[in-house]
This record gives C-alpha cells, structure tokens and sequence, in this order.
C-alpha cells in the first residue's frame, strides 16, 4: 500500500519520465492492485474469516477508489475512470489467484465407506 501511495502521489510529469517506457499505464495499476489484492487475500484467508475473497476484493478495490481521489490533489494528476477499472480488475485477479491457490493446496477429503444398508446384508432369492 505504501508503494501505491508513493507513486501515485508523484507529479505527472514525473510519471511520464520515469515510466517512458510503457505507452499504456494500465498495465501498472494491474500489476500494482494483483499484488495487493493477493496479499490481502491470503492475509485475510489465514486468519479465517468467512468469505475473505470478497472482502478482499472490496477493501482492495476501497484502496483504489481513494487512491484515485487522492490524485485529485497532486499535481499532473487526475481521477480516471479506466485507472480505476484497472486497478479493480487487477485486485479481483488477485484475489482470484489466491482463491485459486488455496482451493489447490487444500487435502481433499477421503470418502468413508458407507455402513450397509439394513437389510441388504441377506442373501437375494
């Protein structure tokens, strides 16, 4: 969160120079909010509370909106609709990736054998 804080408080002109290389910003808010999305998910996940994905997503996707209202105040900045789509696609991947993790790691449950039936023990005629 510190990160995403720092680099969206930078002026815009700042943004152009450091990041010339990528015609297309996007890509940084997705990177930016998976990372964020994912860790917040595990955190969530190995405290155990219940349904931790869309709390995740929510508190991620929370982050992203202040974050772009934040930029309303720095200079060469401003609040973009498609940044956050962006930066809320990339918390749901995230989140998703986590799920998908866990979902994987988890032992699966052996099925006990089922007692019989009363009645099927005797012998058919």
């Amino acid at each position: 969160m510190l990160a995403i804080y720092y680099f969206s408080s930078q002026p815009g002109e700042w943004v152009v120079r450091t990041f010339d290389f990528t015609a297309d910003h996007d890509w940084g808010h997705l990177v930016a909010y998976f990372a964020l999305g994912a860790a917040v998910s595990w955190s969530l996940r190995r405290y155990g509370m219940p349904y931790p994905w869309i709390a995740a997503f929510c508190f991620t996707w929370l982050y992203g909106l202040t974050d772009e209202m934040h930029q309303l105040a720095v200079p060469g900045r401003d609040f973009e609709l498609t940044d956050l789509l962006a930066n809320g696609f990339g918390a749901l991947a995230g989140v998703l990736f986590v799920k998908g993790l866990s979902c994987r790691s988890r032992p699966k449950e052996k099925i006990a054998a089922r007692p019989p039936r009363a009645g099927t023990d005797r012998k058919r005629r």
